[in-house]
Order: C-alpha cells, then structure tokens, then sequence
C-alpha cells in the first residue's frame, strides 16, 4: 500500500515538474523573442 501512495506521489510529483518545465521554457522562449523585436525596432 505504501507503494501505491508513493507511486501516485510520484507521479503528481513528475507532473508538476514537467508542468513547470514546459512554463519555464515558454516564459523564457517569450522572454527572448521578446528582446529580438525590442533589438530590431531600436536599431531600426
């Protein structure tokens, strides 16, 4: 039984971190191209 609960943990565990990966790797792809325009329409 100890297992089942860990397992689910586990799992919920893995979830959120992937959860926060994928807004992490969002947030930081936003925050680039973000840069990128403000670089080009300053130079421009």
């Amino acid at each position: 039984m100890n297992n089942e609960t860990t397992s689910a943990s586990g799992t919920t565990s893995s979830t959120w971190v992937k959860k926060l990966g994928l807004a992490g790797f969002l947030f930081f792809l936003i925050k680039g191209l973000a840069w990128l325009v403000i670089t080009y329409l300053v130079i421009r």
